[in-house]
């Protein structure tokens, strides 16, 4: 650590020992008496030969050591009296003939600086997430479990044509979309303690907190492929539902919506258990709200607008439409000889799934949008906070 020093102000009661390049160091203390024994670090014979103990050499005083360093200065400096020199070879200890930096170089060391942030910013959480349990695998092993027992549960459930296995679809698709994407509150735990890091780099200008939100929802779209790819791969087949390709872009789409609400509510709530119980008292919400307890013509008049509120009515509906629209969807009762009549009952007959899904994908980003207005508005009123006061 102490080779990565580029300059180095060493102060003893109040008075400059050192002040200057970390190599110049050993040259001074040299020529006042103090080199560096052999095997020995550096920085911290430095700190002990200006310190009033542990010495058995005869030590300096504070003011001795502050005038050898002002006459070992004025004899090592041959631009004595020119202040802007000083400063120069402080920060640049090699000769510079000539220093010449025109506006299009500094943009693109600026752009490159921020693309290479962004790039160690995506390598941290890609670490973090299959390295850190919290983050995907623990759900992963819930979901798979999940998965695998629906599967047995329902297994086969599409080659039945039965009035019963209509409302087990119904049923199925329904838990589908409410508990796997209720469990997305297990993220927030993590979400809130990686604000404490997020905060001090970004006060100490590492970088601009909408380039680290890009970064960690970028990551956590690789978590949310694997998840919705896993849950397709073994509730699809086993329960032979149908359009399975479709069934897994949907699933994504939900839960690229659910982990976007809990990056907002993670922003928003420093306590995560606060943050836990609103975001699952939302998911509850929505689940009433979706269209499966009651249909959209039962709502309340006042309250009928709030059906399209919820992601969650996109994302069901949706599946509904991919297991029961189509011809070859045909049962043995009277109430519902086919897939369209069930449907009907449910008031979704005339959905667009391919719209739905686009507003899937639009319902995350505006939340993505709402977040990043939020860390601008923040940034900006921290940053004429800390410009007040330093003025």
């Amino acid at each position: 650590v102490w080779n990565m020093i580029d300059n180095v102000i060493l102060i003893s009661e109040g008075r400059i020992i050192f002040e200057g390049p970390r190599f110049d160091m050993e040259a001074f203390f040299a020529n006042v008496g103090f080199p560096t024994p052999k095997r020995f670090n550096q920085a911290e014979h430095y700190l002990s030969v200006v310190s009033s103990v542990g010495m058995k050499k005869k030590k300096l005083t504070v003011e001795e050591w502050a005038k050898a360093f002002k006459e070992w200065q004025e004899e090592t400096d041959q631009d004595l009296g020119d202040p802007l020199a000083d400063d120069i070879e402080v920060c640049f200890p090699i000769e510079i003939t000539s220093v010449t930096i025109s506006r299009t170089e500094v943009h693109k060391s600026v752009l490159v600086k921020k693309a290479w942030v962004f790039i160690e910013l995506v390598k941290r959480y890609m670490i973090d997430l299959f390295f850190n349990p919290g983050t995907l695998w623990v759900r992963f092993v819930m979901y798979t479990m999940l998965a695998l027992f629906i599967g047995l549960l329902f297994f086969g459930l599409g080659d039945r044509t039965s009035y019963t296995s209509i409302q087990s679809r119904t049923s199925l698709l329904f838990y589908s979309v409410s508990f796997f994407i209720f469990m997305v509150v297990a993220v927030l735990p993590f979400r809130v303690h990686d604000k404490a890091v997020v905060r001090k780099e970004v006060f100490n200008g590492y970088y601009h907190p909408i380039t680290h939100h890009i970064a960690s929802t970028l990551v956590s779209l690789l978590g949310v492929l694997i998840l919705a790819l896993m849950i397709t791969v073994i509730i699809v087949p086993m329960a032979k539902l149908n359009n399975g390709m479709l069934f897994f872009l949907d699933y994504f789409l939900s839960l690229y919506c659910a982990e976007a609400l809990a990056q907002l509510v993670a922003l928003l709530i420093n306590n995560y258990i606060i943050g836990i119980v609103g975001l699952a008292g939302l998911f509850g919400f929505f689940m009433l709200l979706m269209g499966f307890m009651l249909v959209p013509s039962e709502f309340p008049i006042w309250l009928r607008w709030a059906y399209n509120v919820p992601f969650h009515t996109y994302t069901w509906r949706t599946f509904m439409w991919l297991e029961f629209s189509g011809p070859d969807n045909v049962y043995d009762g009277i109430e519902f000889p086919t897939g369209m009549d069930v449907l009907k009952a449910y008031e979704i007959d005339q959905v667009d799934f391919r719209l739905d899904m686009i507003v899937l994908f639009c319902y995350g980003l505006i939340i993505h949008i709402i977040s990043m207005t939020t860390i601008s508005v923040r940034h900006g009123f921290f940053t004429r906070k800390v410009g007040q006061e330093w003025s």
